[in-house]
C-alpha cells in the first residue's frame, strides 16, 4: 500500500521473520530394516490389498510424534492399525540442521501387497 496507515486493520494480519541458515540440512530418513507393518489377518483372508500414506513429525531423537500423525489416504482401517502399531515401535534417523538434530515433517506411503 502507499500509504500503509491507511490499511484497514482487518487486512494487518502478522509480521513474521523466517530465519535463513547456510548449515546443510539433511531430512529424516527411516531406518535401514524398514518399518515393520505386519499385514493384518483379515486382509490376508480377503486376498485385499491397500496403501496408507501418513503425515507425521519425526522428532529429534528420531521418534514419531504421536499427536502430530495425520492419515492423509487409506482404505481399510485395519491397514491404518497395522502401520500406527509399526510407527510406535520404530526409530527413524532424525533430520539435521549442521551438526544439530532437528525435528522435521515427513510424508509417507506404506504399501500393503497380498503375500504369497
Amino acid at each position: 500500500e502507499e500509504a500503509p496507515d491507511s490499511v484497514p486493520v482487518v487486512r494487518h494480519v502478522f509480521s513474521a521473520k523466517i530465519p535463513r541458515y547456510n548449515w546443510p540440512f539433511t531430512y529424516a530418513a527411516m531406518p535401514a530394516a524398514g518399518v515393520n507393518a505386519a499385514y493384518p489377518f483379515a486382509a490376508r483372508l480377503a486376498n485385499v490389498e491397500d496403501s496408507v500414506t501418513l503425515a507425521f513429525t519425526v522428532d529429534a531423537d528420531g521418534a514419531i510424534a504421536a499427536e502430530s500423525i495425520e492419515l492423509v489416504s487409506a482404505n481399510y482401517r485395519d491397514f491404518v492399525t497395522s502401520v500406527l502399531d509399526a510407527l510406535s515401535r520404530t526409530r527413524y534417523h532424525p533430520a539435521h540442521l549442521g551438526d544439530c538434530a532437528v525435528a522435521t515433517r515427513m510424508r509417507q506411503r506404506f504399501l500393503f501387497k497380498v503375500p504369497e
